[in-house]
């Protein structure tokens, strides 16, 4: 998730956008009092912070629901006026699907106003109007991968730790 996060803000970046916002979600861990930051969020931040270009009224966290990504959205855009981000890159494609209707609703166009980015790339992006860009994760790749390594350790065949990068691909449409 670091990874695919750097290189969506590398495109933005790239793009000429500066006004990065990120609208993301936390989840709680049983053994843990406290919802746990996302990959994504701690790499936006430190992407951000290394470009000099974070600025901490951008930054929203909810839970990972549509209806999170729209309320979020609005948040955003009312505490921003006059200073609007230009890009919002989600934590995942249900965010992004709500955050887009919410920056519609606003009177903002997509891409023109504000680009949006999400992550999964559920299969409805491509149909939405306009359609969503996405990083596509391999996800059943993710999975096979981790019936062998749990198979492999169950048996104790491997007494190494062992780290894996799993593949994506940056899917571009019309929301950038």
């Amino acid at each position: 998730f670091r990874a695919l996060t750097h290189d969506v803000l590398r495109l933005l970046i790239d793009k000429g956008h500066t006004k990065i916002a990120y609208i993301g979600g936390r989840e709680r861990i049983s053994s843990e009092p406290n919802k746990l930051p996302d990959p994504r969020e701690l790499e936006y931040i430190e992407v951000m912070h290394q470009n000099k270009l974070y600025y901490g009224p951008y930054v929203r966290v909810g839970d990972y629901s549509a209806q999170s990504g729209y309320d979020l959205a609005l948040d955003l855009i009312d505490s921003n006026k006059g200073n609007p981000p230009t890009a919002i890159f989600c934590g995942n494609d249900s965010i992004a699907l709500g955050a887009s209707k919410a920056i519609q609703e606003k009177g903002f166009v997509i891409p023109n106003d504000i680009a949006i980015f999400g992550v999964n790339d559920i299969p409805t992006l491509q149909y939405t109007s306009p359609s969503l860009s996405s990083v596509r994760v391999h996800t059943e790749f993710m999975g096979e991968v981790a019936l062998k390594l749990l198979n492999e350790r169950m048996k104790k065949e491997r007494s190494l730790k062992l780290s894996v990068n799993i593949p994506y691909q940056l899917i571009l449409r019309e929301s950038i």
